[in-house]
């Protein structure tokens, strides 16, 4: 069935508060059919050519600018200045602690102090106007992260936001196609993505393998073949040959960051891919695609649990085989 992009799923998400997206999420998710289909209706053209594999100029610095920096913002702050190749030029916040507070962090570690942005909730206007900025990273409230990232893209910047990308698919599919007119990146900065198996990991397959890795309730994996039938294996004992190189290369940088590292991992390959010039490990697809979970649950939960179709964001490029950048990493 045909998905329709009209402002009513916007509306009637507005009444929601924080806790009731999460609860919405949460029990509707088990009512969805996930399947591509095609874009109908409003949706029948590319606004550009597609940003699957996009990559942009290797830069020497990303310079980045931040909205919000509050505990998770501050946090991310934290990890860029850890980071070789990174100069943090901007800070906004409606709260001038704040401000002043990650100035503070930017000059201890020997960079230019930041230009504040503190002028109201939509300073973070005049931020992504700046000439000089590579990257806008969104640390808001919900509700801001669609106008923030918006307002990078339309300004020429790329865009990162902490989750979800947006609340609406109407919305997903406002930055979907600003960020295909603009050609830059909007990632959603979804963690649990680059974790090894670490305390919020379940189930993890095992590339060449038949094998299952979890950490949750306690580490274990089991390869068929390997393992003996029916019983879980410590995983500490084929993390030598199966660990990523990723997560092997950053285990000690990546220490004590947030969500046991994970926040840390994910700043580094954002960075890694924009100095590189290589498409980053989270596009605008992937972000509208796990973003719109939030609407569709709740769509599906007032009629009783009824599957709905998933919106399509690709326009079919899912089709096509591509490799993952993330997969073919060097080894360092």
């Amino acid at each position: 069935m045909p998905f329709r992009r009209d402002s009513d799923s916007t509306a009637s998400m507005r009444g929601l508060n924080r806790r009731e997206v999460i609860r919405l999420g949460a029990l509707g998710a088990g009512g969805l059919m996930i399947r591509p289909i095609s874009a109908t209706g409003s949706m029948t053209h590319r606004t550009e050519a597609t940003m699957l594999d996009f990559h942009d100029r290797p830069m020497d610095v990303v310079r980045i600018g931040f909205v919000g920096v509050g505990l998770q913002g501050t946090s991310h702050v934290e990890n860029f200045l850890k980071i070789d190749g990174v100069e943090i030029v901007a800070i906004c916040d409606i709260v001038d602690d704040r401000v002043a507070r990650a100035q503070q962090l930017v000059v201890d570690t020997g960079q230019k102090k930041p230009k504040g942005y503190r002028r109201g909730p939509r300073d973070f206007e005049r931020l992504c106007d700046r000439s000089d900025l590579d990257l806008v990273f969104c640390s808001t409230p919900w509700e801001w992260h669609v106008p923030v990232c918006a307002a990078a893209m339309e300004n020429g910047k790329h865009a990162a936001t902490e989750v979800p990308m947006a609340l609406t698919v109407e919305d997903c599919w406002r930055l979907v196609e600003i960020s295909e007119r603009t050609r830059r990146h909007c990632v959603m900065m979804e963690n649990c993505n680059t974790s090894s198996p670490r305390p919020y990991s379940r189930d993890y397959l095992i590339q060449g393998t038949r094998g299952l890795a979890r950490k949750y309730p306690e580490p274990r994996i089991y390869i068929e073949g390997r393992s003996d039938p029916h019983r879980w294996d410590p995983v500490e004992e084929y993390l030598e040959e199966y660990d990523h190189p990723v997560w092997r290369r950053l285990e000690a940088a990546s220490a004590g960051a947030g969500h046991g590292g994970m926040d840390f991992i994910e700043d580094f390959r954002l960075v890694e891919s924009l100095s590189k010039g290589r498409p980053v490990d989270m596009d605008v697809y992937d972000g509208a695609m796990m973003s719109a979970v939030v609407e569709l649950s709740g769509r599906s939960i007032e009629k009783g649990g009824e599957p709905l179709a998933f919106p399509d964001f690709t326009r079919g490029g899912w089709k096509s085989a591509r490799p993952l950048e993330i997969m073919r990493n060097e080894r360092a």
